[in-house]
C-alpha cells in the first residue's frame, strides 16, 4: 500500500484507502495480464550482410552487451552494436568459444527435484546391474517401456560403464574436470541445480578471483571459465558448504545479475515504478534497483526469483546429505576425454562451430577486405581545408592527395560528419578550441599522417570498425 501511494495510484487517509482518479483504472487494466511484454530483435550478419535470426528482448536485456558471444544456428557469434530504436543486433561470426551463450535460453518447465532423483536411482540400480552381469533391464520393468526403449537406457549406461567412469546417481556426485570447464553430475532438477550452481560459481570467482560461467540441466552443472580451474577446487567448496550457507550466498549475489535487474524492471512495471510502455535498459534497471533496494518491488523481485528459478529449500538438503556422507562426491581424474553423460550439457556449452566456425577463414579475411574496400569515406584536406570528397576505399589511388593542392595531408571521416572542416578552419584562424574540438583536430592530424604515409591502405585500416589513428 505505500508503495502504491509514493507512486500516486492510491492515497490513504486516516483508516481509508482510496484510489486517485483515473490513475487505478489505468493500472488495472495495464496489469491484468502477469506476461510481460517482450519484443524481438532482428539479429544481423554484418559482414554477410544477411539476416541470421532474432532474439527475445529478455536475452538482449540480460547478454546484450558488445564483444558478448552467443551461439545461433549451430554457430556461434559476436554482438558489434545494438540499435534499440530499430531492434536490431549487428553481429559477426566468430570461432567458437566456451563462454557463448546459447540463443535459446529461456523459460522452460523445469524438472523438478523427485522427478531428477529417480532417474539417478534408476541409473544406479541398472549400473550395478550392468556390472554383476545381472539382467539390466529387470530394473525398468516398472516404467512403460517397449524393449527398444528399455536397450536404448541400458545401452546408454552401459557406456558410462564401459569407458570406465563413475555413474551419477541420486547419491553420487561425479565431477569432472577439463581444461576451461567443469562438468559437475547433480541428480537433483533443474531449480536444486539453479541455485547450486550459482552458490558454488559465486565461490569460486570470489576464491579464483576470475568470472565463472554456468550452464544447468535436470541432471549436471557446468562451471565454465576463461581460465584453467581445477575440479578439486569445485569439490572442496561443495565439501565445506554448510546448509545456510546457500540462501545467504544466492541473496546476496543475485541483485547483481542480469537476472534480476530484467525481473526487477517487470515487477516495476507491475507496481506502478515504471511506465507500461518503457523500453528495458540494463544499465537504468540497475540504477532502478540501487534506488528501490529496501523497498516491496526489490523484496518482490527477490522472493519471485527464489521461488520460480531456484529451489533453496531442497538445495540446502542436499548440502545436509552431502555433509552427513549420504551423498559421495567423487572426483574423476587423468582423464582427456568427457565421459557420454557428460555430452548432453558440453554440447550447450560447446558450439559446433568450435571445429566448424561460421565461416572457413579465408572467406572471412575476405569479406573483410570486401567491406572495407566499399565503405564510404569523406575526405578532407587538412593543409588549406578548400576540398573535400566522398568516395569508396576501392576508388583511391595509392597515394593520396587534395584535388585543389595536390598536398598529401588528407584526413578522413564518415560522410555524415559535418562538424569537422568548422573545427579545422577555427585551428587554421588560431581561435581556440574547447576540449572535444580539440580531441577532433588531433584525431583528424594523426590519421592524415597514416593516410600520407601508407595512402590507400591506410584508409582501408581507417574504414574499420571501431579502428582509429590510435588505435
Amino acid at each position: 500500500i505505500q508503495q502504491l501511494e509514493k507512486t500516486g495510484i492510491i492515497y490513504t487517509y486516516a483508516d481509508t484507502v482510496a484510489p486517485r482518479r483515473g490513475r487505478l483504472h489505468r493500472y488495472y487494466f495495464e496489469n491484468v495480464s502477469m506476461i510481460p511484454d517482450v519484443k524481438q530483435y532482428h539479429v544481423y550478419d554484418f559482414l554477410g550482410r544477411r539476416s541470421v535470426g532474432v532474439l527475445d528482448q529478455e536475452f538482449v536485456g540480460r547478454n546484450g552487451r558488445e564483444g558478448v558471444e552467443f551461439i545461433m544456428r549451430g554457430h556461434t557469434w559476436r554482438i558489434l552494436s545494438i540499435d534499440d530504436e530499430k531492434r536490431l543486433v549487428n553481429v559477426e561470426p566468430v570461432y567458437g568459444s566456451l563462454g557463448a551463450i546459447p540463443s535459446w535460453e529461456g523459460e522452460i518447465i523445469p524438472v523438478p527435484m523427485d522427478v531428477a532423483v529417480e532417474v539417478g536411482a534408476l541409473r544406479g540400480e541398472v549400473a550395478k546391474r550392468v556390472l554383476t552381469c545381472d539382467n539390466p533391464t529387470v530394473a525398468l520393468n516398472p516404467y512403460p517401456l517397449d524393449a527398444e526403449a528399455k536397450e536404448r537406457v541400458v545401452d546408454y549406461v552401459k557406456e558410462q560403464v564401459g569407458k570406465g567412469f563413475e555413474v551419477p546417481t541420486d547419491k553420487r556426485i561425479v565431477v569432472e574436470g577439463y581444461e576451461r570447464f567443469i562438468v559437475f553430475h547433480a541428480c537433483f532438477g533443474d531449480m536444486v541445480n539453479e541455485a547450486l550452481g550459482r552458490t558454488l560459481a559465486a565461490l569460486l570467482s570470489s576464491r579464483l578471483g576470475v568470472p565463472i560461467g554456468v550452464q544447468v540441466d535436470p541432471y549436471r552443472i557446468a562451471f565454465i571459465a576463461e581460465e584453467f580451474i581445477h575440479a578439486k577446487d569445485v569439490v572442496n567448496e561443495v565439501l565445506s558448504l554448510k546448509p545456510g550457507d546457500v540462501t545467504s550466498i544466492v541473496k546476496a549475489t543475485l541483485p547483481e545479475t542480469t537476472l534480476f535487474a530484467w525481473k526487477l524492471w517487470h515487477v516495476a512495471k507491475r507496481f506502478g515504478v515504471v511506465e507500461r510502455e518503457a523500453d528495458y535498459r540494463l544499465n537504468q534497471a540497475r540504477a532502478l534497483a540501487s534506488m528501490l533496494k529496501d523497498t516491496p518491488v526489490f523484496a518482490e523481485t527477490l522472493r519471485e526469483i527464489t521461488t520460480e528459478k531456484l529451489d533453496l529449500e531442497n538445495t540446502e538438503r542436499v548440502i545436509s546429505m552431502v555433509n552427513a556422507g549420504e551423498i559421495t562426491v567423487v572426483l574423476t581424474r587423468g582423464r582427456e576425454v568427457h565421459s557420454p553423460m557428460a555430452l548432453p550439457i558440453i554440447d550447450r556449452i560447446v558450439p559446433h562451430d568450435l571445429l566448424r566456425p561460421a565461416f572457413p577463414t579465408r572467406d572471412v579475411t575476405n569479406l573483410v577486405k570486401e567491406r572495407l574496400l566499399n565503405e564510404r569515406m569523406k575526405f578532407i584536406c587538412l593543409s588549406r581545408n578548400d576540398w573535400e570528397g566522398v568516395y569508396p576505399v576501392r576508388l583511391l589511388p595509392d597515394r593520396v592527395q587534395c584535388l585543389k593542392c595536390h598536398s598529401t595531408m588528407v584526413t578522413v571521416t564518415v560522410p555524415q560528419d559535418f562538424e569537422l572542416r568548422r573545427i579545422i578552419e577555427k585551428h587554421m584562424a588560431k581561435v581556440k578550441l574547447n576540449a572535444e574540438e580539440e580531441r577532433r583536430w588531433l584525431t583528424a592530424w594523426k590519421a592524415a599522417g597514416i593516410i600520407q604515409t601508407y595512402g590507400r591502405l591506410g584508409a582501408t585500416v581507417l574504414a574499420g570498425r571501431g579502428v582509429g589513428p590510435t588505435t
